[in-house]
């Protein structure tokens, strides 16, 4: 980001989590999966979904968001935080330095995990079985990345693609990521 300095208040012990999920459980299955942290007037998190028989992932890191300058999106190439980044800012994209100061990638890494752990589970994962029992019972099929039964009811569920919103959540700047990011856009129409 512009200024390294702008990621470092609050430090991780102050992050406050926000999640969004989207799925469409008899038919695309985990179209949007993320959670995010504000940090001032910049926004780090992870986002995943399920792409036909594969899952894009990816952390993310908005700087600008929440101030009048315009924002700069920044993530990920692969699903690693620690691994390599771009600016992607069409129609070019740059690789990049992280952006996430050190001091916080220890704290997106335990969320992502813990986020997971409480949310989705993918098939290949053995300590997943019962899950994968429990779609087969709703006579759901699995995919590259599921939502845990255990957590439908804690969806939305009057419409075809499901929808789970922590308190507070900024759609908004959930809009704002599925423009930046390549996932499935039919569960937007959910939140106009």
């Amino acid at each position: 980001m512009r200024h390294v300095s702008r990621w470092q208040r609050g430090g991780a012990e102050s992050m406050q989590v926000h999640s969004y999920l989207a799925c469409a459980p008899r038919e695309k299955g985990v179209t949007a999966a993320l959670f995010y942290v504000p940090r001032g007037e910049n926004v780090c998190g992870w986002l995943a979904s399920g792409e036909g028989a594969g899952c894009a992932a990816a952390f993310f890191a908005v700087e600008g968001y929440y101030s009048a300058l315009g924002a700069r999106f920044c993530r990920s190439v692969e699903d690693d935080l620690r691994g390599r980044w771009i600016e992607q800012t069409a129609p070019v994209t740059t690789d990049i330095r992280r952006p996430i100061p050190e001091a916080d990638c220890a704290e997106l890494s335990r969320l992502q995990a813990a986020f997971i752990r409480e949310w989705l589970f993918y098939p290949g994962d053995t300590k997943d079985g019962d899950e994968v029992a429990a779609y087969r019972k709703l006579e759901l099929p699995v995919r590259s990345v599921n939502v845990r039964s255990a957590q439908f009811h804690r969806f939305d569920q009057h419409r075809p693609v499901w929808v789970h919103a922590s308190p507070g959540i900024d759609f908004n700047l959930v809009l704002y990521l599925k423009k930046h990011l390549p996932l499935d856009r039919r569960e937007a129409r959910v939140l106009a």
